[in-house]
C-alpha cells in the first residue's frame, strides 16, 4: 500500500519495472465496486515477458495472471493503493519457478 507522502515513488519504480518486463501490458477489469471512499477491482493481466522479470532474464513467452486492486479516493485523486497480483501463477508460465507438483517433488527429495 502507498500513501501520498511516502509511497509513490515506489509505486512508480514498479509499475516502471513491470513495463520494462512486459512493454505489452494488458490490464483487464474484470470487476469493478465502489462504496463512499473505496474503489475495489478484481483485474486480469496479459503480457509477454521481453525484459528482466523477478529472478529471470526475457523468456518471450506470453502469460496470463489476476490481480486485486483496493484503493481510497480522497479529493478525487488515488490516496491509499493496494495491489496484489498472482506472481507465482505468471513466474510459473515464463518458467522461472517451476510447476506446483515440479516444486512438490524437490521438497519431497529434500
Amino acid at each position: 500500500m502507498f500513501s501520498s507522502t511516502d509511497g509513490l515513488a515506489a509505486f512508480r519504480t514498479g509499475w516502471t519495472q513491470m513495463l520494462t518486463a512486459f512493454p505489452d501490458l494488458r490490464v483487464d477489469v474484470d470487476s469493478l465496486l465502489a462504496e463512499g471512499d473505496r474503489v475495489a477491482a478484481t483485474v486480469t493481466l496479459t503480457a509477454t515477458n521481453t525484459g528482466y522479470y523477478r529472478r529471470g532474464f526475457a523468456t518471450g513467452k506470453r502469460g496470463t495472471w489476476r490481480g486485486f486492486v483496493l484503493a481510497r479516493v480522497t479529493g478525487g485523486r488515488i490516496s491509499e493503493l493496494d495491489i496484489q497480483t498472482d506472481r507465482l501463477a505468471i513466474l510459473q508460465q515464463l518458467g522461472i519457478v517451476g510447476g506446483d507438483d515440479e516444486l512438490a517433488a524437490a521438497r519431497q527429495a529434500g
